[in-house]
């Protein structure tokens, strides 16, 4: 492989970050790099780090500009970009050595046009979101599963710009595209462009890109009017673009969405730390005051779950288990395989999954696999909250 690989970087006063990052391109196995670091206006010393390394790196060029943005600074550098591919890198991320390799290797193995890998979200609850290794050559009805799956915050192919590699003709006009003043939500505009029926996507099962959570400040709550309004010009674009698809999806779903979103960020601009936000709820989970739980399901459903029964203490939870037990990694608990249930001491075991048929599949499972009595349980239809 010689292909030329973009690596775009939008920096704004992130002086304690920055370098980190760069360094973590710079390292990277794979040599063939255009790297272009955006300094979008920076008051702090984080222009003058990006020279400093563009001195010892002569496939660094950097452009300085006033204050554009995050979607300014990322189109200036998509602009300028002259590989057969690109990368982001949000400029307080870092990468690991074989990123760029293994996401090329990817994309010519599959011959696709994008290719996303695992990523670990690093913070005061540091989580790693995961995918099977996959192919899919997209149409129409597949278009409309990943929009409806994104609108319901599930995960057939992820939103986010930064843990992908895509065929830089694919992503530029997709992201040119995408109006300046997004500056929340550019991922979901992006996406919405460059999702079409003649694209090929894959996943790598690697953990491959380190995203910081990085906390708002209390002070910052005075801004929340304008951030519901920025989510409100998000809400009316996505729905524009929607639309012209015509991917026969229900608008309600967006409706959904849009106040998921606001709650977020209304939740995050009133707290000084990032918190989990539920958005599934265990039906009569006061009948289980006083006994031992283990819960099965570790995604969304399940992770909610953890979170309400943490907070009675009459509730012992004995345990976390799910088949996939490898693709979460949490830090306030561990997820543990299905076999550990014969270790644990319980009363009710609660199946935390969203589907009807895999609810009943997997309760079917544990009473032939392991003897669990029928009455023993649990698998209420997950309520939504919101």
């Amino acid at each position: 492989m010689n292909e030329k690989v973009s690596v775009v970087v939008p920096i704004y006063n992130i002086e304690n970050e920055v370098g980190i990052c760069i360094e973590s391109i710079c390292n990277q196995s794979y040599t063939n790099l255009e790297i272009i670091l955006v300094d979008d206006g920076s008051t702090d010393s984080s222009g003058a780090i990006c020279d400093k390394y563009a001195e010892q790196d002569h496939r660094i060029q950097v452009v300085h500009q006033s204050n554009q943005g995050l979607v300014g600074a990322r189109k200036s550098g998509i602009a300028r970009a002259t590989g057969d591919y690109i990368v982001n890198v949000d400029g307080d991320d870092w990468i690991e050595r074989n990123m760029v390799e293994a996401l090329l290797s990817s994309i010519m193995k599959y011959s696709a046009d994008i290719v996303q890998c695992n990523y670990i979200c690093e913070g005061k609850q540091s989580y790693t979101y995961r995918w099977n290794e996959s192919i899919i050559k997209l149409d129409e009805n597949i278009c409309h599963d990943i929009f409806e799956a994104m609108l319901q915050n599930k995960d057939i192919f992820s939103a986010f710009i930064w843990n992908k590699m895509y065929k830089t003709n694919v992503f530029r006009q997709a992201y040119l595209d995408v109006p300046d003043e997004m500056s929340y939500g550019e991922d979901y505009c992006a996406f919405l462009g460059y999702i079409r029926p003649d694209i090929t996507i894959a996943s790598v099962d690697q953990v491959l890109y380190h995203y910081r959570i990085r906390s708002e400040s209390v002070s910052h709550a005075k801004n929340g009017i304008e951030r519901i309004l920025k989510q409100n010009r998000l809400t009316d674009h996505m729905y524009h673009m929607l639309c012209q698809k015509n991917h026969g999806l229900d608008m309600n779903l967006l409706e959904n969405w849009v106040l998921r979103q606001i709650i977020t960020r209304i939740r995050s601009d009133i707290s000084d730390q990032i918190i989990h936000i539920s958005y599934y709820k265990i039906k009569d989970i006061h009948v289980l005051k006083g006994k031992k739980v283990v819960v099965y399901g570790a995604g969304k459903v399940g992770r909610d779950y953890i979170n309400q029964l943490s907070e009675f203490e009459q509730i012992i939870i004995s345990g976390w288990i799910d088949k996939n037990y490898e693709k979460y990694t949490y830090d306030f608990r561990n997820v543990l395989p299905v076999e550990q249930i014969i270790h644990m001491e319980y009363d009710d075991v609660i199946i935390a999954v969203w589907d009807d048929e895999q609810r009943a599949k997997i309760c079917g499972e544990l009473s032939e696999r392991f003897g669990i009595e029928q009455n023993k349980i649990m698998q209420p239809k997950p309520e939504r909250i919101i």
